[in-house]
């Protein structure tokens, strides 16, 4: 008669492992950017306008818990300065970025996912600052006599 298998034990690092690049890829791809785009996105389009027609969307969809979406120049917008936070932060700390994630965070995702990490970070940080601070600037004179000679003219077309 054959006797009971017992099954292997699983290994602790190869589960520590595990885990730490699902947090890898959460923290940096999957979750972390696009939220950043989108965030950012919405607050940049508040301030910025983009001419030309754009058709693009970009969702994010967690059933249950999330559900976040940006569309057309929101998306440009969030892209383009999550793409500025991320060159800037690569030219100017490098390694250094990684370094501090790694230290600071206790997780080892590696230089270029602690460089989007941060780019992230750092990209709904500055664009929730400039929005923030443009708000509440005082309106510019010029541009509220463009926007009711525009409105005039949208009004009484030829």
């Amino acid at each position: 008669m054959d006797s009971p298998t017992i099954p292997p034990k699983p290994d602790p690092i190869a589960s520590a492992d595990l885990l730490t690049q699902a947090v890898k890829v959460i923290f940096s791809w999957a979750i972390l950017m696009p939220i950043a785009v989108i965030v950012s996105g919405k607050l940049l389009s508040q301030r910025f306008s983009l001419s030309g027609k754009y058709d693009d969307q970009f969702n994010i969809r967690i059933p249950g818990i999330l559900r976040i979406r940006s569309t057309n120049q929101e998306v440009i917008l969030g892209f383009a300065g999550f793409l500025l936070s991320l060159l800037v932060l690569g030219c100017v700390f490098g390694a250094h970025v990684y370094d501090f994630v790694k230290s600071h965070f206790g997780v080892d995702p590696g230089q270029f996912n602690s460089l989007c990490i941060l780019s992230s970070l750092l990209t709904v940080l500055w664009s929730s600052t400039l929005y923030v601070l443009t708000a509440a600037a005082p309106p510019d004179p010029a541009s509220a006599e463009r926007d009711r000679l525009g409105s005039e003219i949208a009004a009484h077309p030829k």
